[in-house]
């Protein structure tokens, strides 16, 4: 099967792209011939190091937030674009990772009797579900329950939506060595360290953490992985505690299974996190709160703990049971590691995914795309 994957992405590799990649080489493992258009740089060039046949366009997306002015010129070119990708490739079935491609790729894959799905990693408002055409995919397939769910309420057929999580490579999940992490950070060996990873955003909920960790009679060392434009508001609130502000760290796996105890995440937002996957591979209970994907992610009671969300007493106190019960750490930090060798290896996932794109590309779906758009009349979409 030959299948023309079309992603459009930011300058850096994020979690989509992550994902993307690691799914491309587990289905060419598979016997299946991926190919990729996309429109960063850095796309382009992470997928040739992996050997995927690849372009690169400038793309845009018109009608939705943000969105530059329409142009029926610019339109007709992605389209023209799109034609000849699927006729380049021969491709069998197209897969818009994300949905702003499929506002152009839908009308070219009508032209080439080609059918097509949409890989949702995160959640879409309204309108951009509605301009972009993600209604008209043959299959929708979300990485989380939490993100199909909009989709089903606007009244897109069940039978059309399907979830597959993200695929994870264990071994790049865990390369690298940081053993001497916590000596160079001059943290005591008997202290239970944690650890937050992500970019430095107000939705990813630091402040909530920092604020915690002051409800704490002794708060312990955070490891906080990433960077971003909140930085120096997050150091000033940070201030007097012991948090360690790493910045960004290819080696994030490496530093979960060597220097840190347990992971949080009190996201205000968050369509899946991968990191609590990552921490999990890295043998480490996480606590998240219980928001949107992050439920999907953690097994409460069994791989960590869910608090509620914009919380930090709950945080603090579910902080303290992980400090205070380091055989509770090691029980749901294994059974973390094997319900994500279990579920969450890019080898199932990209099983589930060739049989999924087997069955959309056996035959097009015979029922009726227009009941989302009569339901937006009538007041009957989800928000």
């Amino acid at each position: 099967m030959r299948v023309l994957f079309v992603h459009y992405g930011g300058p850096k590799l994020a979690g989509s792209e992550i994902a993307l990649l690691e799914l491309l080489a587990g289905l060419r493992r598979r016997g299946i011939a991926p190919f990729l258009w996309c429109n960063a740089f850095i796309t382009e060039q992470a997928a040739r190091d992996i050997g995927i046949p690849v372009w690169r366009d400038e793309f845009a997306h018109y009608l939705d937030y943000s969105s530059p002015p329409f142009s029926l010129s610019g339109y007709r070119g992605l389209v023209k674009k799109g034609v000849a990708r699927i006729a380049e490739t021969k491709a069998d079935i197209v897969v818009c990772n994300s949905a702003a491609p499929a506002q152009w790729m839908s009308l070219a894959c009508r032209r080439k009797a080609v059918p097509w799905l949409i890989y949702m990693h995160s959640r879409y408002l309204k309108r951009s579900r509605y301009v972009l055409g993600m209604h008209l995919a043959d299959e929708i397939v979300a990485v989380t329950s939490a993100i199909a769910k909009p989709l089903l309420i606007d009244g897109i057929e069940p039978d059309r939506i399907s979830v597959i999580h993200n695929g994870f490579d264990e071994i790049k999940v865990l390369q690298g060595r940081a053993e001497n992490l916590r000596t160079e950070l001059a943290i005591p060996p008997h202290k239970v360290v944690g650890a937050m990873a992500g970019s430095l955003l107000r939705l990813k909920g630091h402040d909530i953490l920092f604020e915690a960790m002051r409800l704490m009679p002794e708060p312990p060392p955070i490891l906080v992985i990433g960077d971003g434009p909140e930085r120096k508001i997050l150091e000033t609130l940070a201030a007097g505690l012991p948090v360690h502000f790493l910045g960004h760290r290819a080696e994030l796996g490496a530093i979960l299974r060597d220097a840190a105890d347990f992971l949080v995440a009190p996201s205000r937002q968050e369509a899946f996190g991968r990191v609590i996957i990552e921490a999990a591979f890295a043998g480490i209970p996480a606590i998240g709160a219980d928001i949107e994907g992050i439920p999907e992610a953690i097994s409460d009671g069994v791989t960590g703990l869910l608090v509620p969300p914009e919380s930090p007493k709950a945080l603090a106190d579910a902080i303290s049971r992980l400090i205070a019960d380091p055989d509770l750490r090691a029980r749901w930090g294994q059974a973390a590691r094997q319900r994500a060798k279990a579920q969450f290896s890019i080898e199932k996932v990209a099983a589930d995914m060739a049989e999924t794109l087997e069955r959309v590309a056996g035959r097009r779906a015979k029922i009726s795309r227009l009941r989302p758009y009569t339901n937006l009349l009538f007041g009957r979409s989800a928000p």
